[in-house]
């Protein structure tokens, strides 16, 4: 399963972060996958989506939550999705399964 929480429900949205997990009808595989990505070199290099709605959703979560905004080791974006790639080459079979709202735009 991969997890992203983003700064928008746009399908350019703004990456905080990406996590994943690999697992079975059994069991959970440790360890998963966590990359907090770099706010500013997605903004400046890809321009991607930030929503004031998602940023006032985010003002409204707990403390623990909103630490993903400020997040000392993130990482650029190419670095996390290269690092999430060589995660999935290490699963056998992998099978992305995820669940998110679709898109309006």
């Amino acid at each position: 399963m991969i997890d992203l929480e983003t700064l928008s429900s746009r399908h350019d949205a703004l990456i905080l972060s990406i996590g994943a997990v690999a697992f079975n009808e059994e069991e959970i595989f440790e360890p998963g996958f966590y990359a907090a990505i770099s706010i500013d070199s997605q903004v400046e290099k890809y321009g991607r989506h930030i929503s004031d709605d998602t940023v006032a959703w985010w003002g409204k979560q707990s403390p623990e939550a909103r630490k993903v905004l400020t997040d000392k080791k993130a990482i650029e974006l190419p670095k996390a999705l290269k690092a999430l790639s060589e995660y999935l080459r290490d699963v056998a079979e992998p099978k992305i399964w995820g669940y998110g709202r679709p898109s309006t735009t």
